[in-house]
């Protein structure tokens, strides 16, 4: 390996790179592994990992099968001033690791620390130590199950730490019964600016902990519980940083939600959110009030709403009601999506950004026709998709039963992410949705014209002339027969996306594509594929037959990484 240095003299040999050099290097690798591939090796290697500007890393995985005993006295305890972190994330070594070395003040330039399945009697020990670690920023804790823990006097130990930044508190065991806390939690006030709270927590629990972190930025809760009243305090909490909120498991009531929100006096720009049971949920209008009265600058919304219901047995009229509203102004202005997704188990309803589905914004080296552009970004936004690996027989019974929410709501999306749909279902679902402008074929269904009867492609035929859709996307079709059956439905199609595989012939398929496109797509004039590998090699390959066969005239086709843009006039 050939090295230049500054002077552009070349190096040949790495005994010959500047010590710094080193430093950097070191810096991306575990303390212990360091000493061990490079003390004994010579003289200048032991200056240097001996050395006071050699910052350390601990890290021990799962994979470690370091002696902890040998470590803490050859190499953690010799060199504590020189520890810049300490991540003991084996879950069997962190007991032993707090039991061969007390974590105290020597650990002067300590920043982070990471410890797995901690004892609460460790635990009690361990915190008021930190707090005098002069640069701790960054405290990760998981807390060891069958253990009962006193959240109230753990939280209050933590906020005295008064250099931490994140911290992060886990109890991956949901019982209830391994929590001691009270309605509140009585804490002083933190420098955090990152809180995750990795455990089951309660509205007042969490209003408690937050009066306490002004600073705030970015909020994660695992799972919202619904143990007491909220607080009747009718103060705001000044939280003017804080602009992320992810709730995992939200088990409040929308109106409990509603009112935790209202509470909170902040520049809010992100919130994700998962909910379960309570159908106002779904409620638009209450979504509109609540984003426009107390977190006017949310730009992105994520939450979804799993509701769990026999197909037989759904008020169809509640979801139609609440989710047609998803189709307002307010919703289309900031192309929040919202889809309702059929499961085995139930509905589930989510609330996306358009990016999930055609990214034109990323290919920042095409242009598009403006109006194309201008249709896809403010067009309605409801969204039906079928997800889950189930029968045929099964999704065409469901879609039977389910008929009249699709009389009722504005579909103008379908998102079909099954293998197993009858060629006639997907037909007449397509049937059922007159409004939909886009289609997306994830996992592709056995697709082909000769599987249907001469009344049903006589359907077919009467179908491809009335429905709207003219954006396409699917990926994985490798089989021409379905490609022609997609083209011979989507008739007004104006823009295609073909996510191909490696064993896709994409020369092939845009011939066969353009050709077709001529007599049943005569609106195409957008086509965008991603290659695995894609060169420009590739990009001749596709433009030769073009140009032979004179497919099209006036065209413009660019290759970004493994995405390829054709488009003509």
């Amino acid at each position: 390996m050939l090295f230049l240095s500054s002077r552009r003299s070349p190096i040949t040999c790495i005994e010959n790179l500047p010590n710094e050099l080193f430093y950097e290097i070191f810096d991306y690798l575990d303390g212990y592994e360091i000493y061990t591939a490079f003390l004994n090796l010579n003289v200048r290697f032991q200056h240097i990992i001996t050395s006071s500007l050699l910052p350390l890393k601990i890290n021990l995985d799962s994979k470690s099968k370091t002696p902890i005993k040998n470590l803490c006295s050859n190499i953690i305890i010799p060199n504590n001033n020189r520890i810049r972190s300490l991540h003991v994330q084996n879950k069997i070594l962190s007991d032993e690791f707090l039991t061969e070395c007390i974590i105290d003040s020597s650990f002067n330039h300590l920043e982070s620390i990471v410890l797995n399945e901690i004892t609460n009697d460790k635990l009690q020990i361990l915190l008021p130590n930190l707090k005098n670690l002069p640069h701790l920023f960054s405290l990760t804790i998981y807390l060891k199950i069958d253990y009962s823990y006193n959240f109230n006097d753990i939280y209050q130990m933590i906020y005295r730490l008064h250099i931490l930044k994140y911290n992060k508190l886990s109890l991956l065991d949901n019982k209830q019964s391994n929590l001691i806390v009270s309605s509140t939690v009585n804490v002083q006030f933190s420098t955090i600016e990152y809180l995750v709270i990795d455990h089951n927590c309660s509205v007042n629990q969490l209003m408690s902990l937050l009066k306490s972190t002004p600073q705030l930025r970015r909020l994660q809760c695992k799972c919202l519980i619904n143990l007491d009243r909220i607080m009747e305090n009718k103060d705001k909490l000044i939280l003017s940083h804080l602009l992320y909120i992810s709730i995992a498991q939200c088990c409040l009531r929308f109106d409990k939600f509603e009112t935790f929100i209202t509470k909170i006096s902040s520049q809010l720009e992100v919130l994700h959110i998962t909910t379960y049971r309570d159908i106002a949920y779904l409620d638009a209008d209450r979504w509109e009030q609540l984003i426009v009265q107390h977190i006017s600058h949310l730009r992105r919304l994520n939450f979804n709403h799993y509701h769990q219901v026999l197909y037989n047995k759904c008020k169809y009229d509640d979801f139609s009601v609440l989710t047609n509203r998803f189709n307002s102004p307010f919703w289309i202005q900031r192309q929040w999506i919202f889809e309702l997704k059929m499961t085995r188990t139930g509905f589930i309803g989510t609330v996306h950004s358009r990016r999930t589905w055609f990214d034109l914004s990323k290919h920042t080296e095409v242009t598009l026709n403006d109006n194309f552009l201008q249709t896809v970004q403010y067009s309605s936004n409801i969204q039906f998709t079928i997800a889950d690996s189930c029968s045929a027989t099964w999704y065409q019974s469901v879609i039977n039963e389910i008929n009249p929410i699709f009389f009722t709501v504005r579909f103008t999306r379908l998102h079909i992410n099954c293998n197993e749909i009858y060629t006639r279902t997907f037909v007449k679902l397509v049937q059922l949705l007159p409004n939909l402008e886009s289609l997306k074929l994830s996992s592709f269904p056995f697709l082909q014209l000769n599987y249907l009867s001469d009344e049903d492609t006589q359907n077919l035929r009467s179908i491809s002339i009335k429905n709207k859709i003219t954006k396409v996307s699917f990926k994985g079709m490798n089989d021409f027969e379905q490609v022609y059956f997609i083209i011979f439905l989507c008739t007004h199609m104006q823009y295609l996306e073909v996510r191909c595989t490696k064993h896709t012939n994409v020369d092939i398929l845009l011939h066969f594509i353009l050709l077709k496109s001529f007599t049943l797509t005569p609106h195409l004039r957008s086509l965008y594929f991603y290659v695995p590998n894609a060169n420009e090699e590739l990009i001749y390959k596709l433009q030769t037959p073009i140009y032979h066969e004179k497919l099209l005239n006036n065209y413009t086709i660019k290759r970004c990484g493994d995405n390829i843009h054709l488009q003509w006039k």
